[in-house]
């Protein structure tokens, strides 16, 4: 490599020509394409940007030499999100004004053609899942829904609890909202979790030690959990992707609030909090974090 770049090789094996060097240029000095064919949506802008807050930038944006992007338009948005006064750039000075062209068509089109290993990517995950991680693992690009559906992928399909398996009665419902039965030394009540009265119906005076919650990502079940058209699931009441942004964050600020309140210790649900702080910013969930206990610490607890 040379002060002003690293050389390539041509088909005929001859020195091709240089790149420039590699430096930071101030974010609003660069441009978009106008004509970049790449559309970019705020659900994935916001992936980027969630991805160089975690792991860095570590992919620079390549520009020609007019400050014009060719590839790397998504992180250029994130950086913006991000509010970064600069960002690392590659600039192609041996590209012709057809070959960026090409070229901004070629990054993107080449990448769409490979695939996943379905079950490497259950077992990356997995892996990441079974450790005490510094960072969320959605920064990975893939939602909760999907993460759970690889993980399970991994399951042996002889691991069925014989007790889940039963057939489904016909005719009416017999349950309604605030029925609650007991089961010799189990209580079970049909309600919302939202209704800071079912917890006093539930529990009467006692106070729960722990909650397991599980609660809706706000994502549609139809598209996201199928298990490859073998099994169906019906949409969550709740928070199946009928929530805005802001509606959701309240939807768990509310959730949790119920549940740490009157004394729980622990709440298994360290996503779900992550969620709520990532929405909502200016929750102090400085006295919920500590009473959570992660499914890692939860097997050696």
């Amino acid at each position: 490599m040379s002060k002003r770049g690293f050389s390539v090789s041509s088909r005929k094996g001859l020195i091709g020509p240089r790149y420039d060097a590699f430096s930071y240029v101030a974010v609003n000095a660069l441009a978009a394409n106008p004509l970049n064919p790449r559309v970019h949506n705020h659900q994935q802008v916001a992936a980027i940007a969630r991805s160089i807050e975690t792991f860095g930038f570590n992919a620079p944006i390549l520009i020609d030499g007019e400050n014009h992007v060719v590839a790397g338009h998504g992180r250029l948005e994130a950086a913006k999100w991000l509010k970064l006064e600069s960002v690392p750039v590659i600039r192609l000075a041996h590209l012709t004004e057809a070959q960026a062209k090409a070229y901004m068509l070629a990054d993107n089109q080449l990448t769409d053609r490979s695939s996943w290993d379905d079950r490497k990517v259950a077992i990356v995950l997995k892996e990441l899942s079974d450790i005490a991680l510094d960072f969320d693992i959605e920064a990975t690009g893939f939602e909760p829904p999907e993460i759970d559906l690889r993980l399970q992928s991994l399951d042996p399909p002889d691991t069925t609890d014989a007790a889940d398996e039963f057939e489904v009665p016909e005719g009416p419902p017999v349950s309604q909202a605030g029925d609650l039965w007991v089961l010799d030394r189990h209580r079970l009540l049909c309600g919302s979790a939202l209704d800071s009265h079912a917890y006093g119906a539930l529990l009467g005076a006692e106070k729960a030690a722990a909650v397991f919650t599980d609660p809706p990502y706000n994502v549609r079940v139809g598209g996201h959990v199928s298990g490859k058209g073998a099994k169906r699931h019906r949409e969550f009441p709740m928070a199946s992707g009928e929530l805005t942004e802001e509606e959701f964050g309240r939807f768990l600020e509310e959730a949790f609030n119920l549940r740490t309140f009157g004394g729980l210790k622990f709440v298994r649900s360290i996503r779900g909090l992550r969620r709520v702080q990532r929405l909502k910013p200016q929750i102090d969930l400085w006295r919920l974090e500590p009473r959570c206990l992660d499914v890692e610490i939860e097997r050696n607890f």
